[in-house]
């Protein structure tokens, strides 16, 4: 299934990306950057966006968390290398090989620096990691290199005001005419 949905979405997408992604691991990217699935968790480099997605949903039955994770730690436990990895990087390919090859995926994941190709991967300031052939979460996999830290429901709307005024919405996040629209409806709702 999954070989099936990313040759789809290659084929179909050309036309509607203002550039061609260069390579395979530029089009994963993009996938999991416009809702397809993927093997591929997000993560951001910047806290107050990662703040941000953590409480722009209505969280007013749960409380929210921002899950913070050491991806030098994590790769030095996953692949021995306590780097980052680059898509350019033999240890990548072992993650991502041309549709329909039949390949074994490694067991655990690894944190991906990746190129950005995107103006959604660029403001969101985008770290990804990618999943190997275990389906246990990442917080299952490896709760050494994570920290949870948990918000209150009770404080997420206010998180999100604070968040507006500091220049942290929808809109700046996914520059695009879905954002700008998202981030209207929210003004209007919170009135903020």
């Amino acid at each position: 299934m999954p070989d099936e949905i990313r040759s789809e979405f290659v084929l179909k997408a050309r036309d509607l990306l203002p550039r061609i992604p260069a390579s395979d691991w530029e089009w994963y990217f993009i996938m999991q950057h416009w809702g397809l699935p993927t093997r591929l968790l997000d993560w951001t480099t910047g806290s107050l966006i990662a703040l941000h997605f953590a409480v722009c949903h209505d969280t007013a039955l749960h409380d929210a968390a921002v899950w913070i994770l050491d991806p030098w730690s994590l790769n030095d436990w996953s692949c021995g290398k306590p780097d980052l990895i680059l898509t350019s990087d033999t240890l990548a390919a072992k993650y991502l090989a041309a549709p329909y090859a039949s390949i074994r995926l490694p067991a655990r994941p690894v944190a991906l620096v990746p190129s950005y190709n995107s103006p959604r991967i660029t403001v969101q300031r985008g770290a990804f990691t990618v999943h190997g052939n275990k389906r246990n979460g990442i917080d299952e996999q490896c709760s050494k290199r994570l920290a949870k830290v948990v918000l209150p429901k009770d404080i997420c709307v206010q998180v999100r005001r604070e968040l507006r005024s500091a220049g942290i919405s929808e809109f700046t996040l996914f520059p695009d005419v879905d954002g700008l629209s998202r981030d209207i409806r929210a003004a209007e709702v919170e009135g903020c």
